[in-house]
């Protein structure tokens, strides 16, 4: 018995060395939790965090592991750390073990080891709260969920309807829920896993509050350009470092996945109307295409905020 636990231990361990999710799935007890959740949601948190590892071409993924320490608490504790060859710890795990059986897996970033040189160390795995096998819901939880929830079906429904989104429409629902962002979804949203979409499309669209403002802005910029008879650096220097100056929110030309013909563009995966954003691209083109010509004591391009 003692030897069947011991290597399978060292087959949890060794699944963790090589990013082997199905091995580590097998291995795992169904019936147990781990980091205070279902082994079914560890795995699939886990899961995702390997595949965002993969996507990461430089990353060297041959880990080994090497036996670590914390001392923070009054009892030391044994853990182990995942090393690559240039010292990258992708995760740092405490193993809690019941008569030869792993009962618990946690992760534990004081975790040090003097057997390897960690130069880096990746955020690794987290939980929301609602994730939790204890969790209790509460009013505050229902009523911050709803909120987020019918926030996402607003967007949805924009665009189902229109094909994409506005610069009108990303505004308005920005604005219309900036405050619930600011009182309820800051102090307590972020420990729901239910209010993760509301807040990836509202750091996505922070940058849109005053994107007509940008525009207008832009649009002056460009006509000024466009009066320009001949495009020379004596002429237009000091027109690109004001332009460098004023405007600090403008993109820096299509960086972003565009379809013309149809006129959207991608932001992250959502598809935005690209004529509401006309000027600012095209002004972004133009001061990408001539930011050398751009005055030393001024910023070497335009940044979108």
């Amino acid at each position: 018995m003692t030897r069947f636990m011991l290597d399978k231990k060292q087959l949890i361990i060794s699944a963790f060395e090589n990013l082997d999710v199905n091995l580590l799935d097998v291995l795992l007890d169904d019936d147990k939790t781990f980091s205070n959740v279902s082994k079914k949601t560890f795995v699939a948190v886990y899961a995702r965090f390997v595949r965002f590892i993969k996507r990461i071409p430089e990353f060297d993924t041959t880990y080994k592991s090497y036996k670590a320490f914390c001392d923070l608490e009054d009892v030391r504790r044994e853990g182990i750390a995942f090393v690559n060859n240039d010292g990258i710890c992708y995760i740092k795990l405490i193993f809690t073990y019941h008569e030869d059986e792993i009962t618990d897996i946690r992760q534990c970033k004081s975790l040090e080891t003097s057997e390897i040189e960690i130069s880096k160390t990746m955020i690794g795995i987290s939980f929301y709260k609602d994730e939790e096998k204890c969790f209790k819901a509460d009013k505050d939880f229902f009523e911050i969920t709803k909120i987020c929830k019918d926030a996402v079906n607003i967007l949805r429904n924009y665009i189902k309807e229109e094909g994409a989104l506005s610069m009108n429409s990303i505004r308005s629902w920005f604005l219309a829920y900036e405050d619930f962002y600011i009182y309820k979804v800051l102090p307590w949203g972020y420990s729901y896993s239910e209010c993760a979409e509301f807040i990836n499309y509202f750091t996505l669209f922070r940058k849109y509050k005053t994107s007509d403002e940008v525009e207008e802005l832009s649009k002056k910029f460009c006509h000024e350009f466009y009066s320009f008879p001949i495009v020379h650096k004596r002429n237009i220097s000091d027109w690109l470092e004001r332009v460098n100056n004023e405007i600090v929110r403008a993109q820096k030309g299509f960086w972003q996945e565009c379809d013309f013909r149809k006129g959207f563009f991608l932001e992250s995966h959502v598809k935005v109307f690209l004529p509401d954003f006309y000027y600012t691209q095209n002004l972004g083109i133009i001061m990408n295409k001539y930011r050398e010509w751009i005055p030393a004591s001024s910023s070497c391009e335009i940044r979108m905020k």
